[in-house]
């Protein structure tokens, strides 16, 4: 898992903050493994979104109380570039478990702190909300809270089959090797076997069972 946390410009800094910000920040994403990595980004991106499922269906979800400003549409751009999303927009809670930022004038709410998730485990986020009583001495933000639970599944690895070198026979030691095997695989049924059969046995095809005696690529003893 990655986790990135960051702290955007307000919506008011001009153009040239703005784009470095989402310059180092895009090639911050850039550098998390591509395949099977969970990352989540953090903080507050001085953000509002208000959704529109024909553009950015993928990347927000139906629930963004604030309207969408200069910063919001920066954001929703580098997200769906990076197959990230906004998990904070996916689930229904009373307005006052959604705004995280709070004005001194006591009028004046946004939900500008985020939870961000890569897409492919957006299910794996189960809640959010906020906390508006828990300011810790900060009058404006509250902590801002998601229950992540994740299923992971073993990768079942198939046994490949052992190649047998028949080729590996002509080897004297190899041979009596092989051939030790096949008698001692026999040795309870030797008093029904005649001294033929046995014989038979010992110039016959390898079986699986055996294969291991002439396993390509097995280190062959000295033969003189």
């Amino acid at each position: 898992m990655t986790v990135i946390v960051c702290y955007a410009p307000t919506n008011d800094s001009d153009d040239v903050t703005n784009k470095d910000f989402n310059s180092a920040l895009s090639r911050c994403l850039a550098t998390v493994p591509p395949s099977h990595d969970i990352t989540v980004l953090l903080g507050d991106f001085n953000a509002t979104f208000r959704d529109d499922m024909d553009v950015w269906c993928s990347t927000i979800g139906p629930l963004s109380p604030d309207p969408l400003n200069k910063n919001g549409l920066c954001q929703l751009k580098l997200c769906r570039s990076h197959d990230v999303c906004f998990a904070n927009t996916y689930f229904q809670s009373e307005t006052i478990h959604q705004y995280t930022w709070y004005s001194n004038d006591g009028l004046t709410k946004k939900m500008i702190d985020c939870v961000i998730i890569s897409k492919h485990w957006r299910s794996s986020v189960k809640n959010r909300r906020t906390y508006k009583s828990a300011g810790l001495g900060n009058a404006e933000h509250r902590i801002v809270c998601a229950d992540f639970r994740l299923r992971l599944q073993a990768k079942r690895l198939e046994k490949k089959p052992v190649s047998a070198d028949i080729g590996k026979l002509k080897v004297p030691d190899t041979h009596l090797k092989y051939s030790v095997e096949i008698l001692n695989c026999s040795s309870p049924l030797a008093h029904l076997i005649s001294p033929k059969i046995i014989g038979s046995i010992l110039n016959r095809r390898p079986g699986k069972q055996h294969n291991h005696c002439l396993a390509k690529g097995v280190t062959q003893g000295n033969h003189g």
